[in-house]
């Protein structure tokens, strides 16, 4: 693994430790309330984050950049859709797949070599503006930081 794959693992890891020990501090029953009325729960939100790194695996590990047709939909239809599939879910089954999908996760990102991160040449069908580890990024990094904010607030108030 090299210096930057290991730098972006350890950087996933801990982001994402910081939202699951603020997880972790909050009892059971009260993931499924609404973090405000009639909006997600923490539930959600956790089946939310689980779809996009479940999405990426196979483009990390096959190099091919391909997937759900969710993909193709604007952002907050593609989010509203991933709610609708899995808003009626135990709150067992999404603790239990995000458990199971995160280390894949990160097994995954650690597969990957340093040059994979910055050329998308490397990955087919990605298009060569983007760069691989904005990707990986943005579908995880970033998104435990969003909603890491969203559940302070919500314990704020």
């Amino acid at each position: 693994m090299g210096e930057n794959v290991k730098k972006l693992v350890e950087d996933i890891i801990s982001k994402r430790q910081v939202l699951d020990n603020l997880l972790a501090d909050i009892p059971l029953e009260r993931l499924e309330e609404p973090l405000v009325p009639g909006g997600w729960s923490l539930k959600d939100i956790t089946a939310h984050i689980t779809w996009y790194e479940r999405e990426v695996i196979p483009a990390l590990l096959t190099r091919v950049l391909e997937g759900s047709e969710l993909w193709e939909l604007p952002l907050e239809e593609r989010n509203q859709v991933i709610y609708q599939q899995n808003k009626d879910r135990l709150l067992a089954d999404v603790l239990a797949e995000a458990k199971d999908v995160f280390p894949r996760f990160v097994q995954a990102v650690a597969a990957l070599d340093d040059a994979d991160l910055e050329d998308p040449a490397r990955f087919q069908y990605m298009p060569a503006i983007w760069k691989p580890v904005d990707l990986i990024t943005s579908n995880s990094t970033e998104h435990y930081i969003e909603h890491t904010t969203q559940v302070h607030t919500w314990l704020a108030k």
